[in-house]
């Protein structure tokens, strides 16, 4: 998490504490999911788990 910013957190409060912890925390599920797609992707594998239907938003 060093490369999203979780050590340079320096909040003088809980709110912009809090503020930057979340959107530390969305940027690591995103890059998760994009390097979990990524590899499925490169392997050609299918996510048996997932539903067949697309999401929308």
């Amino acid at each position: 998490m060093a490369h999203l910013g979780f050590h340079h957190c320096e909040a003088r409060s809980w709110h912009g504490w809090h503020r930057h912890i979340s959107l530390v925390m969305a940027a690591a599920v995103f890059l998760a999911k994009l390097a979990a797609d990524l590899r499925r992707a490169a392997s050609g594998k299918r996510n048996e788990t997932s539903s067949t239907m697309p999401v929308t938003a």
